[in-house]
């Protein structure tokens, strides 16, 4: 069943508040199926419609930045079809977009000065994924 990228979303959001529901915590269950599979699913349905961009925001091991000490590999890729792991990215969106590519970079090579400086860099990270009209991805 072809799903629209705004139906994907929804059934995301429904997945994601019953696996909320059915941990007894404020976290979705470990290891939800329906969950994982509702972000592959939003993955798809924007590919349908155009393309979708997958990156990472908070960049570990191989993935970070040379000067962050890991081989500098890109944090935002098209996606070519292929299956996506759970955790494999944090956020899709509809197009490349180097500004977001730069502010990920940046806060990778950036020192880190404490939690309250960090929220502000992530958060403009966030704002530019919303503004591209992406979707952040819940993995389980």
């Amino acid at each position: 069943m072809i799903k629209s990228v705004a139906d994907a979303r929804k059934d995301q959001t429904r997945a994601f508040v019953e696996s909320v529901q059915g941990s007894d915590s404020l976290m979705p269950r470990e290891c939800d199926t329906n969950l994982n599979d509702s972000c592959r699913d939003l993955i798809k349905a924007m590919g349908q419609e155009g393309e979708a961009w997958l990156g990472k925001v908070n960049l570990y091991g191989k993935n970070r930045t040379v000067e962050g000490g890991g081989e500098g590999s890109d944090p935002i890729w098209l996606w070519d079809g292929s299956q996506v792991c759970n955790f494999d990215c944090s956020f899709a969106i509809p197009c490349d977009d180097e500004q977001l590519r730069q502010m990920i970079l940046d806060r990778d090579r950036s020192e880190y000065t404490g939690t309250a400086d960090d929220y502000d860099i992530v958060k403009a990270i966030h704002d530019r994924i919303e503004e591209l009209g992406g979707h952040f991805l819940i993995w389980s």
